[in-house]
């Protein structure tokens, strides 16, 4: 009886063994394909996602005779007054072109960076203009085309990047497909954990590489470890990729989860005999709400809606590691804020989205953030790399196979 039992227990083994083998196989078609036919664009949006990560300080070091200005002993304490400020831009703007989104300097040494574009009635796209002004002395430090409209190569090399990395240069039909191959990527990551899971219970032999191995082991071990040891940043930067390329299709996914405040639609209405405030008051009234807020964009309000929108970077809570982005739309007329983004109010879905474009972006983590998120765009080129030099390998290896056979018969 016991005889028969144990090869009982050893045939159930058998065939769970094998399952398992034919299961594994069947994730291992699904991942190499996937891995072969997204992964090569996945490269050029990694590697485009990286360099923007740091794009300020590239264009910096690309453009320093108008992104660097002297400042005083005093710091941003001595700038001019935005109202001046922004009247610089508008007068060396092109003549047909209208002043809408600026950088605000982050740091003493920076200019303020506008942005200009026109109108074209053929419905193509305007060129973008930017604008560079010393905030200490209000001069215009120089001026260049951003974007060239509808040309690819006739503009800034930033400008390429920002039209490279979420649409592969398509427009919006290419944001859709780099929406769609972060979703085969993340299928990617998960098969790739399904394979990686130690079938045989060894644990240690998934943590580490093997010693004194060939090279083909090495590449073996290198593309396991590298996907391990990345998965929970690169999920959580191609989840946030998915959020920006996919937005409305993302946000109705959360809202089977949790309600979200509906997207602003707002226009500011001036009362009767009113006018308008001015940037100045605007300003101040964004820094009286929020003063441990650091400002880094605003717009003018657009024609028709009457409305400020500014960007604040802040730990929030205070004193915390996380930095969170607010956004602020600002009645220009009342000066009271009509709708505010915040990443810790609100529902969860709420808070989950506000926190996407933080991470995806690196700041959400400060310094370390941005590196994390420069290394993940590095570490899916080199998942590609080795996962394509273990497909040639594996090819090889079976032709030499089918040549041994073939030479036996």
């Amino acid at each position: 009886m016991t005889d028969t039992c144990h090869s009982g227990a050893k045939a159930a083994g058998r065939r769970r063994s094998t399952s398992l083998h034919r299961r594994r196989r069947l994730w291992l078609r699904v991942h190499r394909w996937l891995g072969l036919v997204a992964g090569a664009l996945l490269v050029v949006i990694s590697l485009s996602g990286s360099a923007l990560v740091y794009l300020k300080e590239i264009d910096a070091w690309l453009n320093p005779r108008l992104l660097r200005v002297d400042p005083p002993e005093n710091g941003m304490a001595a700038y001019r007054s935005m109202s001046e400020l922004v009247a610089a831009a508008q007068a060396a703007s092109p003549a047909d072109a209208r002043l809408g989104f600026a950088y605000y300097p982050r740091q003493a040494n920076e200019a303020l960076v506008f942005y200009a574009s026109g109108k074209r009635e053929d419905g193509r796209r305007a060129d973008t203009t930017n604008i560079y002004v010393n905030p200490y002395t209000g001069q215009v430090t120089g001026t260049r085309l951003y974007d060239g409209g509808d040309s690819l190569l006739h503009g800034s090399a930033i400008a390429f990047l920002f039209k490279l990395h979420p649409s592969l240069l398509l427009g919006s039909t290419g944001s859709s497909i780099v929406g769609g191959l972060g979703l085969l990527f993340i299928l990617s990551m998960l098969t790739g954990l399904i394979l990686w899971w130690p079938i045989t219970g060894k644990w240690r032999l998934g943590f580490l590489t093997k010693g004194h191995a060939s090279a083909v082991r090495v590449n073996h071990d290198l593309h396991w470890l590298i996907g391990f040891y990345a998965l929970p940043l690169l999920l959580a930067v191609l989840v946030s990729g998915v959020y920006l390329n996919l937005g409305a299709q993302f946000r109705w996914i959360v809202e089977r989860f949790s309600p979200l405040t509906p997207l602003p639609n707002l226009r500011a209405t001036a009362p009767a005999g009113g006018a308008a405030i001015s940037i100045e008051q605007a300003l101040d009234s964004v820094r009286h709400a929020f003063p441990d807020g650091r400002l880094d964009t605003f717009s003018l309000p657009s024609l028709g809606k009457g409305i400020y929108p500014y960007a604040l970077s802040q730990r929030v809570p205070a004193g915390c590691c996380f930095v969170g982005r607010r956004t602020i739309l600002l009645d220009r007329y009342s000066g009271k804020i009509m709708q505010l983004g915040d990443p810790f109010q609100g529902s969860g879905g709420d808070l989950f989205i506000q926190w996407q474009l933080p991470v995806h972006c690196g700041y959400a983590f400060g310094e370390l953030g941005r590196i994390m998120i420069f290394l993940a765009g590095i570490g899916c080129t080199l998942l590609y790399a080795t996962g394509v030099l273990r497909w040639l390998q594996k090819r090889r290896a079976r032709s030499r196979a089918a040549i041994r056979l073939a030479g036996t018969t």
